[in-house]
């Protein structure tokens, strides 16, 4: 019987050279394009393994193979090689400028195991989230199968974890991507969760941060790079402030290396500066001046006479609050 996902020939033509050929052992019973039908029923089906029409391969032949070669990545393979030719044919490169991402909380079968389901309180789904980006062809680029209970930005900068080298070799002449979202993502969460330098995995959640902020309190080396990293950036949120605030507050009883204690006095004095700083900025400053006083009170030197107000109430508490060092440190009383 003829089924509406059986290769034709020329869709075979295509998709029989990207297949590895097999060293040469006892003849075969069935051709490689007899168990891509039998896979490509099923997953176009959905129905079990076991109820295969009989008219094909048996379920476990199939199933066999579709986990062989799901492993070794050569479906995969098969999929980025059929996108990019039919990318060619609207002439347009296998390098894509938009990418459209978009999550999917679904019910999980009856048989799932329970690790493998969540709970989405924004769907009230008890399940799987199946998170997708497509080109602007509507042809899947990335995708990523996660319990229910997580997040979209964490399903999201798990996906381009898992597909770094597809940006990592992107040409230089490849114009940046865009990757539009909607309204269930937080771009600020994403524009920090999907550095390349971020060295520990991190849910920029409230109770996250908290948690990496205890962590300094063990003294712990990678947590104490994702604080500065954290530091450092210039995110905006209700509780960014209040998280950068209590990470300084332990980073002053943490063991810094100088390169550590460099960048942070650099972030900390040009954020006084310029001026883009959030609530609690006083418990950052005093990090600044455990760390280098004499940098930190020329900055605040600096900024006395700049014309926001806002700026300018920060130096002088940072002046008023170290008189003495000024009076007894000769550089910094000739600037004054």
């Amino acid at each position: 019987m003829v089924y509406t996902n059986d290769l034709t020939d020329k869709e075979w033509q295509i998709i029989e050279p990207l297949l590895p050929q097999k060293k040469k052992t006892r003849p075969v019973k069935w051709t490689k394009r007899e168990i891509l039908d039998g896979i490509f029923y099923r997953l176009k089906n959905g129905c079990n393994w076991v109820d295969l029409p009989k008219d094909l391969l048996s379920y476990s032949t199939v199933f066999w193979h579709y986990k062989q070669r799901g492993a070794e990545g050569i479906l995969e393979s098969i999929m980025t090689e059929l996108h990019a030719q039919t990318r060619e044919q609207v002439k347009k490169t296998k390098w894509t400028t938009l990418i459209i991402v978009d999550s999917q909380a679904t019910k999980n079968t009856c048989n799932a195991s329970v690790d493998s389901k969540g709970f989405c309180s924004y769907k009230a789904t008890n399940g799987i989230k199946r998170h997708l980006a497509i080109d602007s062809l509507g042809l899947p680029f990335f995708t990523l199968c996660t319990k229910a209970s997580v997040s979209d930005d964490r399903g999201l900068i798990d996906m381009f974890e898992q597909n770094m080298d597809y940006f990592k070799t992107e040409p230089v002449n490849i114009p940046k991507i865009t990757i539009m979202v909607d309204r269930g993502y937080n771009p600020e969460y994403l524009s920090y969760g999907t550095r390349e330098d971020l060295s520990t995995d991190l849910t920029l959640t409230k109770l996250d941060l908290h948690n990496l902020a205890d962590l300094l309190l063990l003294d712990d080396p990678n947590a104490i790079e994702v604080c500065i990293q954290f530091v450092e950036a210039n995110t905006e949120g209700i509780w960014h402030g209040r998280a950068r605030a209590m990470m300084c507050r332990r980073l002053k009883h943490c063991t810094l290396c100088p390169k550590q204690r460099q960048r942070l006095v650099f972030c900390l004095a040009e954020r006084l500066h310029s001026g883009h700083f959030s609530e609690q900025f006083k418990d950052q400053l005093r990090l600044a001046l455990h760390l280098d006083v004499p940098t930190t009170l020329a900055v605040a030197l600096a900024c006395r006479a700049d014309s926001r107000n806002y700026v300018r109430r920060y130096a002088e508490w940072i002046l008023a609050h170290h008189s003495n060092t000024i009076n007894t440190c000769p550089k910094l009383g000739t600037n004054s």
